[in-house]
């Protein structure tokens, strides 16, 4: 669905919007794409948004430690 045979068509979905304090939201995203494991999220108004349609629920709890991971790096960083 969106695209091909029914490219107007939308799915419901739950978002999860970041702004992180410490570095862009550009930034995190890289980090999260380079993590482990690899996190794909789109950017949109300097937010970073995680499109919760897209994750498994059993891989709920990898996705937060991703992005605790990709935020601590930030900070250790001095970010």
């Amino acid at each position: 669905m969106g695209g091909g045979a029914l490219p107007t068509a939308e799915l419901p979905t739950y978002l999860v919007s970041l702004s992180p304090p410490r570095m862009s939201a550009a930034e995190l995203a890289e980090r999260l794409r380079l993590g482990e494991p690899p996190v794909i999220a789109r950017l949109q108004q300097e937010r970073l948004l995680l499109d919760l349609r897209t994750v498994e629920p059993s891989r709920e709890p990898d996705l937060v430690a991703a992005v605790r991971a990709a935020c601590a790096y930030g900070a250790e960083m001095g970010s």
